[in-house]
């Protein structure tokens, strides 16, 4: 069997064994799938006809490989390239209707599908009907012939074509359609081109199908976008094609290999890590990146970018810095990385922004992320990360340990600042600190926490031997490289980190350090000012929020507080949840003594009103919101109702289970199950609404009078004036308890 260099026309145009007269797509190939609309395959077609575009106007020719088909009696009935096959039929039709010679009698309308009647019908009726050359769109005059039938609607071949042929005519409206078709059909020199490999002897057609295309199995974006690139490339640089061509198929596969997922193929990594240099690219040259691969690609490195070689020589440093060396890329990144926690010598990078299969920034991981912005598979923190390393990979840069490190902080205490527009920016800083290592320079980072890393640089190098220490601090998970809640002095910097790891370390202490550390002070910071605040929770997550660098000045108070508690647990002794305890104990009996019992002290007292899992209230004083999510739409506690509640020891069922929903203004009443009694905490004490029943009524009555409830249903908790404010004397909590196991012990 020997190929031969042929063009779709003149196929047509052999004689002797090899004639071929018609082209027959067999029932076993699939459908014709270049125009459906799913992004990959829109990727590949528009890639695919630009290619054929360049090839027929003011490009060199272009070849489309090899054609493997059985050849019976004329009639070829393709094996392998079936899909490039029926865009040729198409781009024929579409140039010989326009060029006026579609009455021409040559062989290349003799082109039919297999696969269904109505498919090869289409293909017969095609041939037949030339579009004027003034149609706007080739497949609304095709649907608004007299001949085209309903059924075609439903047919994935048709449609397929319809959308191809809409295609072709975007990209040649403007293009002499004459000169366009001379060239198709040249036979000397034809513009496009393709090995026509005749196979015989080698099985039944269908069977050897089979074995070959995996029942049509596509090109992978990889194979398809290979092939483009190195086309375009080799109009460009052909030194440099041979170069990528030799290179991708051999020391970059060999690279990338050890990466390669369960599948055993390496065209997800390789494109992905491709698509992340072609970003690079864009937003070095100071503009936002396009939205698809192939235009990323296209845009760095093709013929219209006068950037373009300067785009490919990074590209090719990109994969050659991970060949040039021994050590393979999962070997650099243990070295130096470590996901989540600190290891010594290393840089904690955190996942929870992206998934955890994208390991740490690696090539394999790059570029991952489709969708822009922050909704990335592969983040652009993440981006940024492995950009810098290949800054220091390529460039040779010194001091990356210290210097990866400070920019993991910039980039963790600069979520608001990442986004798409300010990459350009970001990038430029990147590779300007990762070459000299100059803080001066670095813009479009969170500025507060570029300030810090000054001020951490100071005390690195008036106290060295503090490194490890600072090092380990910055890695852990809740803080992320900010020490904003950090007095950043010498001589108290070692007890205090070591005392935070031990409290840190176990997320079971989490409910006492809440309380211990608000009767350290008042640590709260605002989420909406004058409406919401934040505490500690359960969750990690509540924490990282108060410990990060918000540039809040409340900040300040955390900082005060938490650097009381860490000086208070240092000094004392005995287990931490007990040393906790105490701390609290001391500080709720000052309270006690002074009888000073305001919001603080009861959220401190009553572990009940910390449960909320958010760590997030709404209100102020003695009307809260507890919420477990971040907004009041959701279903949220009063605490002090169900602190009151916990403490009144009421039976399971006497009391409906207080969750509340709504504005945090309206009125939350707690209601017994039996009687339908209500109360509710109010500014000045506990209020109440009566049962209906007469009965119950007198026994309400009865615990009212008790209790000293007045006329208006309020119970008032005695308050005193504190610096311009009411603060209550008695604890309303263990007041409002006691009511309530009353009542619910009256049945009313």
């Amino acid at each position: 069997m020997s190929a031969t260099l042929t063009s779709y026309n003149a196929l047509f145009r052999t004689t002797g064994s090899s004639a071929i007269t018609a082209i027959r797509i067999p029932r076993l190939q699939r459908d014709y799938a270049q125009g459906r609309m799913d992004e990959a395959t829109a990727s590949i077609r528009t890639a695919f006809l630009d290619v054929l575009h360049r090839a027929l106007t003011d490009g060199p020719p272009v070849g489309l490989d090899f054609v493997f088909g059985d050849v019976s009696n004329g009639v070829l009935s393709p094996l392998d390239g079936q899909q490039r096959l029926t865009t040729l039929f198409l781009l024929h039709w579409y140039l010989a209707a326009r060029a006026n010679r579609l009455d021409d009698q040559q062989g290349w309308k003799n082109f039919t599908y297999e696969t269904r009647a109505s498919a090869r019908l289409f293909c017969e009726r095609l041939v037949q009907s030339p579009a004027p050359p003034t149609t706007e769109k080739p497949s609304a005059w095709i649907q608004d012939q007299s001949w085209f039938l309903s059924t075609w609607h439903h047919d994935p071949t048709v449609t397929s074509m319809l959308v191809v042929l809409d295609a072709l005519h975007d990209r040649f409206r403007g293009d002499d359609a004459g000169l366009a078709w001379s060239r198709l059909v040249d036979s000397d020199n034809p513009g496009i081109s393709f090995h026509l490999l005749p196979i015989r002897e080698v099985g039944r057609p269908d069977e050897l199908y089979i074995k070959m295309n995996s029942r049509g199995k596509p090109l992978t974006p990889f194979e398809n976008f290979k092939a483009c690139f190195e086309q375009s490339l080799t109009e460009m640089d052909p030194a440099r094609a041979r170069k990528f061509a030799d290179r991708v198929d051999g020391a970059w596969s060999d690279m990338l290999w050890p990466m390669r997922g369960t599948d055993n193929v390496i065209d997800d990594e390789f494109m992905r890590y491709l698509d992340f240099i072609a970003e690079v690219c864009a937003w070095r040259e100071g503009h936002a990146s396009k939205e698809s691969s192939t235009a990323r690609a296209d845009a760095a490195f093709g013929a219209g970018n006068p950037d373009a070689s300067a785009n490919l020589d990074l590209l090719f440093a990109a994969f050659d810095t991970w060949c040039s060396s021994a050590e393979t890329i999962p070997a650099f990144f243990a070295l130096h990385f470590t996901l989540d926690d600190h290891e010594p010598g290393k840089v904690a990078i955190y996942s929870t922004r992206a998934p955890r299969t994208t390991s740490t920034s690696s090539p394999r991981a790059a570029g991952s992320g489709t969708a822009h912005g922050q909704n990335r598979a592969f983040t652009l923190q993440r981006t940024l990360l492995l950009y810098a390393t290949l800054v220091h990979r390529v460039e040779g840069t010194a001091d990356f340990a210290r210097r990866i490190r400070v920019l993991r902080n910039l980039i963790e205490a600069s979520e608001n600042e990442l986004g798409p527009a300010a990459m350009p920016r970001l990038i430029a800083s990147v590779r300007r600190f990762m070459g000299d290592g100059d803080l001066k320079g670095i813009q479009g980072f969170n500025q507060r926490q570029l300030q810090e890393e000054r001020q951490k640089a100071d005390l690195f190098q008036s106290h060295a031997s503090l490194g490890p220490t600072l090092f380990a601090l910055e890695d852990h998970p809740l803080l992320r490289g900010s020490l904003e809640v950090f007095d950043l002095d010498a001589t108290t910097f070692e007890r205090r980190a070591e005392s935070f790891r031990e409290l840190f370390a176990d997320e079971g202490l989490y409910g006492k350090l809440t309380g211990a550390l608000l009767a350290c002070g008042d640590y709260t910071q605002p989420v909406q000012p004058g409406r919401s605040f934040r505490l500690g929770s359960a969750r990690a997550t509540s924490w990282r929020e108060l410990f990060k660098n918000s540039g809040r000045p409340e900040q300040a108070r955390t900082r005060d507080a938490l650097m009381t508690l860490l000086d208070q647990v240092a000094a004392a002794e005995g287990p931490m949840p007990a040393r906790l305890d105490a701390l609290r104990d001391v500080w709720l009996a000052s309270r006690e003594a002074a009888k000073e019992f305001d919001w603080r002290y009861y959220i401190t007292k009553h572990p009940e009103m910390r449960e909320g899992t958010s760590g997030i209230y709404v209100g102020s004083g003695y009307s809260l919101c507890m919420l477990f999510g971040t907004r009041v739409s959701g279903y949220y506690r009063d605490p002090y109702l169900l602190a009151m509640l916990r403490k009144s020891g009421a039976p399971a069922g006497t009391v409906d289970d207080p969750w509340f929903t709504g504005y945090e203004t309206a009125h939350r009443w707690m209601r017994l199950t039996r009687s339908g009694t209500e109360l509710r905490c109010s500014g000045n004490g506990i209020a109440l609404r009566p049962p209906v029943d007469a009965t119950q009524r007198a026994a309400f009555d009865d615990v009212c009078t008790k209790h000293h409830v007045g006329a208006d249903l309020v119970m008032l908790v005695p308050r005193v004036d504190r610096a311009g404010r009411a603060v209550d004397t008695c604890d309303r909590v263990a007041l409002g308890a006691a009511l309530l196991r009353n009542l619910v012990a009256a049945g009313c």
